[in-house]
Parts: structure tokens; C-alpha cells; sequence
């Protein structure tokens, strides 16, 4: 059997359809309104006027010390000549993460292409890449003469010292000095003794002659080895007039002329042959 509603059940149903009806359309009053709902723009989007701060409530101001005295909670804050982010924590700003800012001071990063540059060009070990000249180093009074090299190992005590081929690396000679060496010495293989004179039995020997004794000077040094004036043996029967004029000597014509010349009564002229007879 069907059922139908008295006029109170009725009453009710109409109640809640009113109800119903109330939540499906809204009133102007509620749009965009607190207990309301949001409202949509032209493009379909709400209006960030509705939405909560925390969402799109970004303020941006020139600088960190722009900012008001007194911030709100939920909303960030951007400096915009660091660009970093700040938010309210109830008594100051406070940075949202340590931002990285690129640049050349002590609170910021250094730009990765300059690092790199900086790297390759401390890895480079030969040239000069900065042209650095001996005035920026402090040798500017420092001549570019070569400098003698260290030995590459050590030398044994008294050994002499040599250059090599390349006329300033020194080297060990292997050869040691017994004495020291005079101002006036000369270094040679070969050595010298003293001068041997030869007799008249034995020939002499090479070697250092003696010193001349002063006033020597016109004397030679003697088969002996001895200095000492020369001697002439001259035979008659070889020694002309004019090898005797040429000698010093006198002639027996300029003897007998001086003999007449001192004396032309005293002695005749057969007298001075009987005298070079």
C-alpha cells in the first residue's frame, strides 16, 4: 500500500529542501567574504587577495635595512640588492637559507669561471706568464751574468775544483795540490830541474837555468852553466887587417906609424920589421 505524508510531514520536507537549496546557491554577500567562499577572477584563478599570506605574500624592498621596523608572520621579505629572503620571527628578520650571492667580498661566493682561470694558470710551471721583470722581484742592481752551479755530488777534501764543458758548472778533478801554490805558478805535466853544464867529458842536461848575478848583463851563459865573459883565440895566419880593424885591434902599418910618429929618431924602419919578425 502506498504512503503518503500528512500535512506536518510535508512541512518538514520542504524545510530541508530549503535547506539544501541554501547551501547550492549563495548569496553576493558571502562572496569573498569571512565564513564565505572565494571568489575567481577573469581567469579563472582566485585572486591572491584571498589567499592565505603565506602563499603569495612576497615583499620586496631595495635593501635589508628598507624593511619595516615590525614584520608580519607568514610573509617573506626579498632584499633586492643581495637578493636574499628574510621572514618574521615575532622579534626580527631572519634569513630563510643561506643564500648564495656571487661576487668578490668576504660574505660572498667567487664566480667558478675566475676560480678555474685562477687554477690553470697556478698549475703552469715554465715561461713567465706575468712578465715578471727582476725590478718587480727587488734585483733590479742583480747583473744576468751566469752563476756557478753547486756540485751535483761532493768532492773529496783537497781536491781541486774544474768547470766543465759548459764553462761554469764545476766538477771534481780528481787531482789534489801538496803545497800551497804561489801567486806566479803556472800549472803544466811537465816539471824542470836544474840546468846540468856539460864537462869535458860529459854532455850537460836541459833544464832551469841559473839566475844572473847582477852586473852580469854582458855576459853569457857558459856550456857549464856558468855566466862568463867571452874569450877570443884568433890565429895569425888567418886574421886579415881588416878582421883586426874590425876587432878593435891595430895593424902592424898603424903600429909602426905610431911608433914614427912618437919616436921618428929613435928607431928605424928595419928596427920595426926585426920587432914583427
Amino acid at each position: 500500500m502506498a504512503k503518503f505524508l500528512d500535512l506536518t510531514g510535508l512541512t518538514q520536507f520542504k524545510n530541508k529542501i530549503q535547506e539544501w537549496a541554501q547551501g547550492l546557491f549563495l548569496t553576493a554577500s558571502q562572496k569573498g567574504q569571512p565564513n564565505g567562499v572565494a571568489e575567481l577572477d577573469d581567469s579563472g584563478k582566485v585572486p591572491s587577495s584571498q589567499l592565505p599570506s603565506y602563499v603569495d605574500d612576497v615583499l620586496e624592498f631595495d635593501s635589508r635595512s628598507a624593511f619595516p621596523g615590525t614584520g608580519e608572520s607568514g610573509k617573506i621579505y626579498v632584499s633586492k640588492n643581495d637578493n636574499k629572503t628574510y621572514r618574521w620571527s615575532g622579534s626580527g628578520y631572519t634569513e630563510i637559507s643561506a643564500s648564495l650571492a656571487l661576487g668578490e667580498t668576504s660574505s660572498t661566493a667567487y664566480r667558478g669561471d675566475h676560480g678555474k682561470a685562477a687554477y690553470d694558470h697556478s698549475q703552469l710551471t715554465s715561461g713567465n706568464p706575468h712578465n715578471v721583470t727582476k725590478t718587480d722581484v727587488g734585483l733590479s742592481n742583480v747583473t744576468n751574468d751566469r752563476q756557478m752551479k753547486g756540485l751535483t755530488s761532493g768532492t773529496t777534501q783537497n781536491h781541486v775544483i774544474v768547470f766543465g764543458a759548459d764553462g761554469y758548472t764545476p766538477k771534481d778533478s780528481g787531482f789534489t795540490i801538496g803545497a800551497s801554490v804561489p801567486a806566479n805558478a803556472k800549472f803544466t805535466d811537465t816539471t824542470y830541474a836544474a840546468f846540468n853544464g856539460a864537462t869535458g867529458s860529459a854532455a850537460g842536461g836541459a833544464g832551469l837555468v841559473p839566475a844572473p848575478a847582477a852586473a852580469d848583463n854582458n855576459k853569457y851563459l857558459r856550456g857549464d852553466g856558468t855566466w862568463g865573459s867571452p874569450t877570443f883565440t884568433v890565429p895569425d895566419e888567418y886574421v886579415t887587417d881588416t878582421e883586426l880593424t874590425a876587432k878593435g885591434y891595430q895593424t902592424a902599418d898603424q903600429v909602426e906609424e905610431a911608433i914614427s910618429e912618437a919616436a921618428p929618431t929613435a928607431i928605424s924602419t928595419t928596427e920595426i920589421d926585426a920587432l914583427f919578425s
